[in-house]
């Protein structure tokens, strides 16, 4: 399944879960959450489908089974905006998986903390638990996850305005992705190099590594986000226009950041008018988008 992502998620996608029985559901579930935990375009199953998936496991399954299925829960809670509760249970997996010696989960979960302590803007936890999950990454021997974790390593310092750390790092986990032949991490490396030279004001190359990105994506909204974003900062409203007018609308949340581009892009040309009315859109689908979010939570 790693290997083949998008493919695995259409296969699970067809099939009408409303039809499954307790076992098959469950299974779908982990299936699902395997997949999220993988690729960053598709969503974790819903906190209650998690909740009812771990319960089978208890009673059904082996107990790495069930603490796979509670670190996916974590990821529910955490995707939800319910950072207490995802956190405890990141804790709690953390402390079975080292008395386990699974180094491997202990690195995730260590990589899922950071993630939520970077969210609560606490850089230095965020930070400190990146470094550790790379450590545990390399106690497994898991290549890829240390690589990815050196990434992260990357962008937190980033995040703190260390640059030049920042950039040792990046180099680092790029010269160790040239071994892995992993498609999806070398396009974050380079988005990552992208980031960081935006960040140091080298826009030439920053739009050269965006590119690159871009060029080698399967799914390119995200690069054409990034450049229009460039070529806002170094005041080329042409080109950042053309690259949003390549992103489908269909989706709320794409409209959502298109329309906060294009205020900007009014804005710095001194169109008042336009500003205004991107800026009504952007307002009305943020105020949708957070009842949404609430309605899934009722």
């Amino acid at each position: 399944m790693p290997a083949q992502p998008d493919s695995a998620y259409a296969l699970l996608a067809s099939i009408d879960t409303d039809t499954l029985n307790a076992g098959s559901f469950a299974r779908w579930c982990m299936l699902k959450a395997e997949l999220s935990h993988r690729t960053s375009h598709v969503s974790v199953p819903s906190i209650e489908d998690m909740e009812r998936t771990l319960n089978w496991y208890k009673k059904q399954g082996t107990e790495e089974e069930c603490l796979k299925a509670g670190f996916y829960l974590g990821m529910a809670h955490a995707h939800e905006g319910e950072s207490d509760k995802a956190m405890n249970i990141y804790a709690r997996i953390y402390t079975i998986a080292e008395k386990r010696h699974d180094f491997q989960l202990i690195g995730y979960t260590c990589s899922y903390m950071a993630d939520l302590y970077a969210r609560q803007d606490y850089p230095s936890l965020s930070l400190r638990k990146t470094k550790e999950a790379a450590v545990w990454f390399q106690k497994a021997n898991n290549k890829r996850s240390y690589v990815c974790a050196l990434r992260d390593i990357c962008r937190r310092y980033a995040y703190m305005d260390s640059l030049s750390l920042a950039l040792t790092y990046l180099q680092k986990a790029d010269s160790l992705c040239q071994t892995l032949n992993d498609k999806n991490v070398y396009r974050s490396i380079l988005n990552a190099y992208g980031n960081i030279y935006q960040m140091q004001g080298e826009y030439e190359l920053a739009e050269k590594y965006f590119y690159q990105t871009l060029n080698n994506s399967a799914n390119p909204i995200p690069d054409y986000f990034a450049l229009s974003h460039l070529y806002i900062e170094t005041n080329q409203l042409q080109k950042a226009k053309e690259m949003l007018q390549k992103i489908p609308m269909k989706e709320s949340i794409n409209r959502y950041a298109v329309y906060s581009d294009l205020y900007e892009i009014a804005k710095l040309e001194g169109k008042s008018e336009q500003a205004m009315n991107y800026l009504i859109k952007y307002v009305d689908l943020s105020d949708s988008l957070t009842i949404a979010s609430s309605k899934s939570k009722v």
